[in-house]
C-alpha cells in the first residue's frame, strides 16, 4: 500500500513492474527468477544488489549465526549475482549497493563494515569482457533503506512480533507531557519489554529478565492512536535482539528503541534482598526529583505523585513510593509499572529538563507491587547528561528491579535538542556521517552513475560533507581526475591505487595536543553539523546521541589511527579530553 502510487506512476509510463521472491544467497532460486524475465521479457539488461542485513546491537552481543546473515546477503549474494550476470546473455551492468561503513569502519558492526568491502572488492576486480560492474559506498538514505524503517512482516529466524496500542487519552502519556505533546516515558520500554517476552517470546511470569544495551533513538509523542510492535529476534545464545517500533495512521513504522533482553533463571538465586526499614533510616529528608525552584517543560499527572518519602545522603537517595488504592488496577497490565520506574530512578535530579538516551543494564527479578522502596544512586555529574543506578525492593526486601547505568540527556532551548528525534524542525538534516541523503537526492545520484562513465567503485557524498583533497600526479583535482562533481549529493569517486597490503598500515602524522583538540573540534563539528564548537564543549550536550557517538569515534579512529569507542565519549565528552585521550594512545603505540 505504502508504494501503490509509486507503481501505478511507473504503469502509467509504461513500465511493467513484477515481483519475484528469492533468497539472493540461493543459486539456484536466482537462476529461476533470471529464466523466468527472459521468458518474459526476453532479456535482463541490468542488476541493481540492494539485499542487505544490518545486523543488530553491537558486534560483542551478537552470535555467529547472527554475523554470518549479515555477510551472507553481501557476500555470497554478490558472488552469485556475479556470476549470473556473467553467463546470462544481454546482461550490461552490474550495480552493488555498497555502504560509507566499508570505507570509515563501524564501531561495533565490523561484520556489516566487511560486507560491504566485499562488495567493493569484487567491483574493483573484475575481470575485463565482464559486464560493467560498480559499488557505490552509498551514506544513509532518508526513510527507506537500512536506515528506513522495518515492514510490518514476521521476524526471521524464529522471530515474532507482540503488539499493542496506545491512544492519547491513555493514562501512560496522557499523564507524562512534554512541551503540551503526550510522551511515552523512557521507563515504560522496559515495562514493553517485559510484557513482550513473556506474551509473546514464552518467558515464564516468574524468571528474571535481563535488558541489556538499551538505546532510546527516537521519543515517541502520541498525538493519535498508536500501533506499538516490539519485534524480538532470538539469537543463537537464546537471547532476543529487541525493537520497539510505533505507526499511525497506516504510515510506515519508526524505530525508537533497540536492546538485547535475555532470561536468566540462575539469577533467582543470587537475588538482591535488604531491610527496605533500614534504608535511609536516620537520613534528612528531602524533596525528591529536581533542586526547588527548577523550572520544567514536563507536566505530570496524578500517578506521578507517587513518592510519599524521600531521605538523602550525599549522592544516595531512598524513597518511599506508592500507588493509590485507584491505580492499583494498573499492575494487572504493566509488570513494570512505568511510573513507579520513572520516579525511582528521578529521587534526585540536577536542575533541567532530561530526556532517556541509554541504560546499561536492567534486571527485573518480579513485578513490581504497588509499594515499594527504592535506593537510587546519583553518579558524578557531567555537563549536559545523568547517570543513575537504582534498586527496588518489595516489602519483604526482595529486590524487584536492579538498573545500572541509566543515563539521560538534557534539553535545552525552546524544542528539544537534537539528540531527541521526532520532533518536527524546518530545517535540513544536519551535515556529517549520519546526515545521509534524500530519496529524490539518492535517485539523482543513481541515473547519474548509471549514465555516465564511473570507476569500479564510488562514494557519494553529501556536497556540504565533501572536502576537497589534494591534486594528483597531473595538477587535476582528484575528484575530477576519477570521478564527478555535483550538487548535493555528490558522487566522489574512491578508488585504492594499489591492492591492500598484508602489513597494517602506518598510523596517520602524530599531531602535536593543540593540532590533535582542533581536530577533535573539526571532526566533532563534521560530524553534528554544528557552527563553533569550542575545546571544552560537551559532546551529548552539544546534542550528540548514539547514533552520531558511533559516528564520531569511527571518524576519530581513522583520524588518529588508534582505536577509540563510544565508552570513550562518556568519559572524555569534550574536544579537549577526547584529544588527550587519543594522544596518550598513540604515545602508547609508539607513533
Amino acid at each position: 500500500e505504502r508504494i501503490a502510487s509509486t507503481v501505478a506512476a511507473l504503469e502509467a509510463a509504461g513500465a511493467e513492474v513484477t515481483l519475484h521472491a528469492a533468497d539472493v544467497c540461493d543459486a539456484a532460486a536466482m537462476r529461476g527468477v533470471f529464466d523466468a524475465l527472459r521468458a518474459r521479457h526476453g532479456a535482463v539488461h541490468g542488476v541493481l544488489h540492494t539485499a542487505g542485513v544490518a545486523g543488530g546491537g553491537l558486534l560483542r552481543t551478537r552470535s555467529r549465526a547472527d554475523m554470518e546473515a549479515v555477510l551472507a546477503a553481501k557476500v555470497t549474494g554478490t558472488l552469485v549475482l556475479r556470476e549470473l550476470v556473467a553467463t546470462t546473455p544481454g546482461v550490461r551492468f552490474l550495480t552493488l549497493f555498497s555502504s560509507r561503513a566499508a570505507l570509515n569502519g563501524l564501531l561495533g558492526s565490523a561484520d556489516y563494515a566487511a560486507a560491504n568491502a566485499f562488495m567493493d572488492a569484487v567491483a574493483i576486480g573484475t575481470p575485463p569482457g565482464a559486464p560493467v560492474t560498480v559499488s557505490v559506498n552509498w551514506p544513509a538514505w532518508h526513510g527507506i533503506g537500512m536506515a528506513g524503517t522495518t515492514p510490518d512482516h514476521p521476524a526471521p529466524d524464529g522471530g515474532t512480533h507482540w503488539r499493542t496500542v496506545l491512544a492519547p487519552d491513555d493514562w501512560l502519556v496522557a499523564e507524562h507531557r512534554l512541551q503540551g505533546r503526550a510522551l511515552l516515558p523512557g521507563a515504560a520500554y522496559f515495562d514493553l519489554l517485559v510484557r513482550a517476552v513473556r506474551e509473546a517470546g514464552g518467558a515464564d511470569d516468574l524468571d528474571p529478565v535481563v535488558i541489556e544495551d538499551l538505546m532510546l533513538s527516537e521519543p515517541l509523542f502520541v498525538a493519535e492512536p498508536t500501533d506499538l510492535t516490539v519485534t524480538l529476534t532470538e539469537t543463537a545464545e537464546g537471547a532476543w535482539q529487541a525493537t520497539v517500533l510505533a505507526a499511525t495512521g497506516g504510515a510506515a513504522p519508526t524505530t525508537h528503541a533497540r536492546a538485547r533482553v535475555r532470561v536468566d533463571r540462575a539469577l533467582t538465586a543470587d537475588r538482591p534482598g535488604t531491610d527496605p526499614a533500614t534504608l535511609g533510616a536516620g537520613w534528612p529528608a528531602v524533596t525528591p526529583g529536581a533542586p526547588e525552584g527548577a523550572t520544567t517543560e514536563f507536566v505530570f499527572g496524578e500517578r506521578f505523585g507517587c513518592v510519599r518519602a524521600a531521605h538523602r545522603e550525599t549522592e544516595v537517595t531512598v524513597g518511599r513510593l506508592e500507588l493509590a488504592a485507584e491505580h492499583l488496577a494498573d499492575l494487572d497490565t504493566h509488570p513494570v509499572h512505568p511510573v513507579l520506574l520513572d520516579r525511582s530512578l528521578a529521587l534526585d535530579l540536577p536542575a533541567g529538563d532530561f530526556v532517556p538516551f541509554t541504560c546499561r543494564r536492567a534486571v527485573v527479578y518480579g513485578e513490581l507491587p504497588g509499594r515499594l522502596t527504592a535506593r537510587m544512586v546519583r553518579r558524578p555529574e557531567r555537563a549536559g547528561r545523568s547517570t543513575v543506578d537504582a534498586e527496588l525492593y518489595d516489602d519483604l526486601g526482595r529486590a524487584v528491579v536492579v538498573v545500572s547505568g541509566y543515563t539521560k540527556i538534557a534539553l535545552t532551548g525552546e524544542t528539544p535538542a537534537p539528540a531527541v528525534r521526532g520532533v518536527p524542525s524546518p530545517e535540513e538534516p544536519p551535515i556529517g556521517l549520519t546526515s545521509g541523503i534524500t530519496l529524490d537526492e539518492g535517485i539523482d545520484a543513481l541515473m547519474r552513475l548509471l549514465t555516465e562513465h564511473v570507476p569500479a567503485q564510488v562514494a557519494v557524498v553529501p556536497a556540504e560533507e565533501w572536502t576537497p583533497i589534494a591534486p594528483d600526479d597531473r595538477g587535476a583535482p582528484v575528484e575530477e581526475a576519477h570521478g564527478i562533481r555535483a550538487a548535493a549529493p555528490e558522487a566522489v569517486v574512491v578508488r585504492p591505487e594499489s591492492p591492500v597490503e598484508a602489513e597494517p598500515a602506518p598510523l596517520p602524522p602524530a599531531p602535536e595536543p593543540d593540532d590533535a583538540v582542533s581536530a577533535v573540534v573539526r571532526l566533532l563539528g563534521e560530524t553534528l553539523g554544528a557552527g563553533e564548537i569550542k575545546p571544552d564543549d560537551d559532546f551529548f550536550a552539544l546534542g550528540g546521541d548514539s547514533l552520531t557517538a558511533v559516528q564520531l569515534a569511527s571518524r576519530l579512529q581513522d583520524r588518529f589511527g588508534v582505536a577509540v569507542s563510544v565508552a570513550d565519549l562518556f568519559d572524555a565528552p569534550t574536544p579537549a579530553t577526547l584529544a588527550e585521550v587519543v594522544v596518550a594512545r598513540r604515545q602508547e603505540a609508539g607513533a
